[in-house]
């Protein structure tokens, strides 16, 4: 190990080792996924204020309780020019403008604080600065449309559109000439920025500021020990170029001779330290008090002796340069030397503060020592005041955001008008939608998002929805893209933030939702009518504004294994299912109902990871099994085609239950050749009608739901009937519609609270009426097992 470090510390192994760091950094963020690279960014951004708060307290030793104000400072003071300028003929120079304004107004308002805090000794510094992020609380005030009301998000370096308006380009993103993805230049940009800070931090420690710190950080504690003023010492430090003592009677030898003595003195506040000048006194009263025998000579000699000041003549004084060996430290590591000089009968001095300084400070006169070894009354009353400042601070920040808050359902008058969230306005409201538009599942995922943009679509023409506020809004639903990816899911709620929505609904995919629920938490950000059968969605968590739209997998899953049970035929099940929450769900839920049941054997049971290409070696096994029941619970459209078509190859002809996310006769079992006769039957878990089945076109509601998908839905094709997700999705617009009619203030609280309070609602698909008040429970709840007949569904009761 010893060797190991003799090499590490290698001048050339050093620059070797930063130079394979620099390349890793380069080289990440062409390869990493968007969600890497925006997680690395941030973690830069957060390096640089660590950076700050390591100077405060790392090197200095001062305790900064209030750092992340300074942190947000900046990053509002860097924002504002952005928001002002964007758009305009100056919007070049607004990037620069911002930069400049992120270093300038923290720097002065920090020399400001340091100004009051330098002259308090102890934790005055973090009595001072504890209030700081209260007193500097950026909470918006204002009409939601005023430039006080905007919200910034400081986590992203994306543009925040601010105003309502929608501006083309992003004034973070990438330059043409670059070639790079906007993520990947926001890396380099703030890395690059980041390396500079650290450069300069690199330099400043070690050099005249740097020893400085340090002089702070190793003596206050020793010089209060010592009854002298850390203040003196760390606001007004000594300049006496000499260490001047007088060495003791029984020594002939000058203070320069010893080996301690000859390394730099301790660095306190004045040559003229109490130990130190204590040591002087006594030695040079010695004589006197041996030849004298009243203690009053003694105390007379002693007072004569504080009066008269040193002599820069005498004959044991020297300079400190003299004292100080080559290859000497340039401060003590600890204030041990000090006490060792003393004891060698040498006085310590501030000789690195010499150093420091360009101008020499004469010898002070011990007559003010005296008043550097107490703390003043006039230090006491300003700690006092600042420590009753900061607690007033709190007070009153408190009561500020009591004022804030927004009041409680019922409250009228302007006076008592809750602030409005992101998102919405008097007249137009923006929910965001994350779901695969793209990828294995972007059939599912484009029609999760079809059927409520056709509804809101269709409702805007026709002037809006009615608010519980008395205001009329129209409503759109924003799409981002996830590609049934986790991570793309995070970035697309950081988006979804940055952009002002006001909350997600409809949201497809149990991973994908996960991934940002608790981030979602954090924001107060709704999530709701999720597109997933997941029960955490709608366990109403405190915290969590959350609810599921669909059955849960478990109800869905029960709903067959009842039915298979109620058959009284004796039945070998072979179970397939996705490795995560979906696919146990459904197994689980199946197993519950069947327990107890004597004429039903699950024989096997496989899955699968989300990531498998081929399922062909499970649906193999399976079949040798001997099952007459194929319990099919997979998720992903193109293996469900293929594991189908799969089985039809194989000549097994089993019972087949399909989830209802993958039992569309459309999207599903017309691709896989699957007709009424392939199998003994398919069945499926329902709980809307098929827009596939003749009875829903002909229906009026069946009529004015293909109109609008025909009108609204744009930029790729769709019939509104290959998934059911469409079906799904224009009902839950239906269930927004109503928390809407019900939402008396303009805020995601208000808006939850109406969404979670629906009973009995009648929607124009649903199987039976939507409840959200059960804790538990999404808000569709009436499950009914459906067998396919050909061309669509109909409900039966039992497998059979």
């Amino acid at each position: 190990m010893s060797a190991v470090r003799e090499l590490l510390r290698k001048t050339w192994v050093k620059w070797v080792l930063a130079a394979i760091v620099a390349v890793i950094l380069l080289v990440i963020p062409l390869s990493a996924t968007e969600f890497t690279n925006q997680t690395l960014t941030r973690v830069a951004v957060f390096a640089v204020a660590v950076l700050g708060l390591n100077i405060v307290m790392g090197y200095t030793g001062q305790v900064s309780l209030g750092h992340i104000f300074f942190v947000g400072l900046g990053a509002y003071c860097a924002i504002i020019p952005i928001r002002a300028l964007w758009g305009g003929s100056l919007a070049e120079g607004a990037i620069v403008l911002g930069f400049v304004l992120a270093i300038v107004i923290p720097g002065l308002v920090g020399l400001l604080v340091a100004l009051a805090a330098v002259r308090l000794r102890g934790l005055a510094l973090a009595m001072v600065t504890i209030a700081l992020p209260i007193v500097g609380d950026p909470s918006p005030s204002g009409s939601p449309t005023s430039p006080a009301a905007t919200r910034v998000s400081v986590r992203r370096l994306d543009y925040v559109a601010s105003d309502g308006n929608t501006y083309k380009g992003n004034p973070f993103a990438a330059p043409s000439w670059t070639g790079l993805a906007d993520d990947q230049w926001q890396y380099y940009l703030v890395f690059v920025i980041a390396a500079i800070f650290f450069a300069l931090a690199f330099f400043l420690v070690r050099g005249k500021y740097g020893r400085a710190f340090a002089i702070v950080k190793e003596n206050e504690a020793v010089a209060g020990s010592m009854g002298i003023s850390p203040t003196a010492t760390r606001y007004s430090p000594s300049r006496s170029p000499r260490c001047s003592a007088a060495a003791p009677a029984s020594s002939t030898s000058s203070p320069c001779s010893t080996p301690r003595a000859r390394r730099c003195p301790s660095p306190t506040r004045s040559s003229w330290s109490s130990r130190s000048s204590s040591a002087a006194r006594a030695a040079s009263s010695a004589p006197s008090s041996a030849a004298s025998s009243t203690s009053s000579s003694r105390r007379s000699r002693t007072r004569s002796t504080r009066r008269r000041p040193p002599s820069s003549k005498a004959s044991s004084s020297c300079s400190c340069s003299s004292c100080c060996q080559a290859g000497s430290p340039v401060f003590p590591a600890s204030s041990r030397v000090s006490r060792d000089a003393d004891a060698a009968g040498t006085t310590s001095a501030p000789a690195l503060l010499s150093r420091l300084s360009k101008k020499p400070r004469s010898d002070i006169h011990p007559s003010k020592e005296r008043h550097h070894m107490k703390t003043t009354a006039t230090g006491k009353r300003v700690l006092t005041l600042a420590a009753s400042a900061g607690v007033l601070a709190l007070v009153l920040s408190g009561c500020g955001r009591a004022a804030e808050a927004p009041p409680k359902s019922g409250a009228s008058g302007s006076a008592a008008a809750a602030e409005p969230s992101p998102g919405i306005t008097d007249d137009h409201l923006t929910l965001g939608i994350s779901t695969p538009l793209t990828g294995n599942t972007a059939g599912p995922g484009n029609c999760t998002a079809d059927g409520a943009i056709a509804y809101f679509g269709m409702k805007n023409d026709e002037g809006g929805f009615e608010f519980g506020d008395g205001k009329t809004r129209t409503v759109e639903l924003k799409e981002y893209d996830d590609q049934y990816d986790p991570e793309k899911a995070v970035g697309n709620f950081q988006q979804m933030v940055a952009d002002g929505v006001f909350g997600a609904a409809l949201s497809l995919g149990t991973p994908t939702n996960r991934a940002w629920r608790d981030a979602a938490a954090e924001e107060g950000f709704p999530q709701v009518l999720v597109m997933t059968g997941d029960p955490i969605f709608s366990n109403r968590e405190d915290g969590y504004l959350t609810l599921g739209l669909v059955p849960t997998y478990q109800q869905e899953g029960a709903a067959f294994g009842k039915a298979l049970a109620a058959d009284g035929q004796a039945h070998k099940v072979g179970i397939l299912f996705q490795n995560d929450d979906y696919g146990k769900g459904y197994s689980q839920g199946f197993k519950d109902a069947i327990k107890g049941s004597k004429n039903i054997e699950v024989v096997k049971e496989l899955s699968y990871e989300p990531s498998a290409t081929s399922l062909e070696g499970q649906i193999t096994e399976l079949q040798a099994t001997g099952a007459d029941v194929l319990f099919h619970a997979v998720s992903i459209t193109p293996l469900a085609i293929a594991d189908l078509q799969k089985v039809a190859s194989l000549g097994w002809k089993p019972t087949l239950f399909l989830p209802s996310n993958t039992a569309s006769p459309g999207g599903i079992l017309k691709p896989a050749g699957v007709a009424a006769d392939t199998f003994t039957g398919v069945y499926a878990a329902g709980f809307a009608q098929a827009a596939a089945a003749p009875p829903f076109a002909e229906s009026e509601a069946g009529k004015k739901y293909f109109d609008a998908i025909a009108k609204y839905v744009t930029g790729h094709e769709q019939d509104g009937k290959s998934f059911p997700h469409c079906v799904w999705s224009w009902t839950a617009a239906q269930i927004l519609e109503e928390a809407f009619k019900n939402m008396k203030e303009p805020t995601r609280e208000s808006f939850y609270e109406a969404l979670t309070s629906i009973k009995g609602l009648k929607t124009d698909f649903a199987f039976g009426p939507i409840d959200t008040t059960v804790k538990g429970s999404p808000a569709v709840q009436t499950v009914s097992l459906q067998k396919f007949n050909g061309n669509g569904y109909a409900n039966v009761e039992v497998v059979g």
